[in-house]
């Protein structure tokens, strides 16, 4: 390990973490928190080598985090001593419950390589057994106080919609504007230059111009050509670095031929969050709010089924047997697309990619030579016994690599199980000898009562964790098992249709990724009757193009 001194102090690195409603309800800002850690350094000595500052959420790992992964690198390769932060919750603020088992086992990954936690409350963070509860416990109340914080904001804001107030979250809505009325009431008025662009989609789209009907990309051309700000340079937004300005692309002219909003009607709660698993809520379980129109519901309506009428065409136009269709994609991050004899990078004929600062180069791919080449190696992968048996155990122990942060927190509730067994002793001891005095008994009465609901607690997680690491643990008679299972399922195919490979890509969750005139393909084998799914993946090193 790295234990390098600067002048002979530590090397620490202070992290700062805020997020805007935090910033309004605790005042914690960027410089409070960097002064008050500085400070925290100079009183114990420490030598700053780093300071790091985000707004970003604390549901996610530090080590995901933009900055939070360049100090925990600096800790990782032994460039700092010990890490700095204002709070527990500027580290971990857990989603979910239980997710507050990620403090302990950041504290105890750092101390393994001889680093520190330190927080401003709390001093250096160990990892005896009370320690880590106390860390535990601080995480949770972070988490307590994010939740009962959402549903605070969110009671309040959908009163405000239900009394037919808009709230606000970001930029109004392109073609409005957000006015207060002297009631000090949030409404949406409309902004008349941006709402002629929105009439003028709508009209091109729905009627057309000069007798033919638009698009939604030639509609996008026209309106670049012209030179109209787009509505996230209207609203104020950054650009992306890779788009020019002026750039409308066709998913943005979708957004807006699809929003009800412009037919004056606003929806408070379409978006259900990631805690509750995304997407979006039924018409009938949203607030609406009416606002002023700036199209009527006929031609709103009109476009909604030439957009549907669309979309069919373009599946009736992909039925052709392009077998690749939906697995392949670019290493440009775009899919490809099958035309003409030819899988071609959609990014071609993406108006925002043909405009970007660096344009995709990948050359049009021959349908035949690559899909023959793919369904070889799927189908030689499977269905040899032996290479697939060797495959499968290297892909095992990527897979038990991936286990390593439940089995570090395994051994924690392990740890904490046995103290708090330890602890139910001294106090089962202690009650015998306390017979006499039933003030004394009764005090560690409720002490053993709050052991045995930590010990409880410990318990149900070791044993889902114990289940976790269990199922997705493959063994060698797994491996031989699920060998055996592909290559019989996969008998017979040599002369399969172009429906039953479909199947059998689906089935095995291929991708396809093509870069460099080369594919590296990844499929996915799940052993029967289980949930486990082991990947596997190969670079072709054959040109494809």
């Amino acid at each position: 390990m790295d234990t390098t001194r600067q002048n002979g102090h530590k090397r620490a690195v202070i992290y700062c973490r805020v997020s805007t409603d935090e910033q309004a309800a605790k005042g914690y800002s960027l410089p409070s928190q960097v002064i008050a850690g500085r400070d925290y350094a100079q009183r114990q000595g420490f030598a700053i080598v780093g300071e790091f500052f985000e707004d970003y959420t604390g549901t996610i790992a530090l080590e995901q985090r933009p900055e939070g992964k360049r100090a925990y690198k600096m800790l990782a390769e032994g460039d700092a001593d010990a890490l700095i932060v204002y709070t527990v919750d500027r580290l971990v603020r857990p989603p979910q419950d239980g997710d507050e088992w990620d403090m302990p086992v950041l504290i105890r990954g750092l101390a393994k390589l001889d680093k520190e936690i330190h927080t401003l409350d709390r001093g250096q963070l160990k990892t005896d057994f009370a320690s880590l509860l106390i860390a535990m416990l601080d995480a949770k109340g972070a988490a307590d106080d994010r939740r009962k914080m959402i549903e605070r904001t969110t009671r309040g804001r959908k009163h405000k919609a239900t009394s037919g107030q808009v709230v606000g979250v970001g930029k109004a809505p392109y073609g409005y504007k957000y006015v207060k009325t002297a009631d000090k009431i949030t409404m949406l008025e409309i902004d008349e230059n941006q709402a002629a662009v929105v009439r003028m989609i709508f009209e091109w789209y729905t009627v057309g111009r000069d007798g033919r009907r638009m698009g939604a990309t030639l509609i996008a051309r026209e309106l670049i050509k012209i030179g109209i700000p787009t509505p996230s340079e209207s609203g104020g937004y950054k650009r992306t670095r890779t788009t020019a300005p002026g750039v409308w692309g066709s998913d943005v002219i979708y957004w807006i031929l699809k929003s009800e909003t412009y037919t004056g009607v606003w929806r408070f709660g379409k978006y259900i969050g990631a805690g509750g698993h995304g997407g979006k809520r039924d018409k009938s379980e949203t607030v609406m709010v009416t606002v002023p129109p700036i199209i009527d519901a006929t031609t709103w309506g009109k476009a909604q089924s030439l957009r549907s009428a669309t979309a069919q065409s373009l599946r009736e136009r992909g039925k052709r047997d392009y077998l690749l269709t939906g697995f392949m994609k670019c290493g440009c991050g775009c899919a490809f697309h099958g035309s003409s004899g030819r899988y071609k990078c959609s990014s071609q004929t993406n108006i925002r990619r043909h405009y970007a600062a660096e344009r995709c180069h990948e050359p049009n791919v021959n349908a035949d030579r690559v899909e023959r080449i793919i369904w070889d190696h799927v189908y030689g992968l499977i269905t040899n016994i032996d290479q697939l048996e060797q495959r499968l155990r290297d892909a095992r122990n990527q897979a038990y690599d991936t286990l390593k942060p439940k089995r570090d927190e395994l051994a924690i509730v392990d740890e904490m199980l046995q103290e708090t067994e330890a602890e139910a002793g001294d106090i089962a001891n202690a009650l015998i000898e306390a017979r006499g005095s039933k003030l004394v008994a009764a005090r560690l009465q409720a002490q053993a009562q709050e052991v045995d609901d930590r010990h409880a607690k410990l318990t149900t997680r070791r044993e889902a964790l114990k289940a976790e690491i269990e199922q997705a643990t493959i063994s060698d008679n797994d491996i031989a098992t699920l060998a055996q299972f592909q290559a019989d399922a996969l008998a017979g195919l040599d002369n399969a249709t172009p429906d039953k490979k479909r199947h059998w890509l689906e089935l095995l969750k291929v991708r396809v990724k093509v870069e460099g005139r080369q594919a590296e393909v990844t499929c996915l084998v799940s052993q029967p009757g289980t949930s486990r799914v082991l990947e596997l993946k190969e670079i072709r090193l054959a040109a494809i193009c």
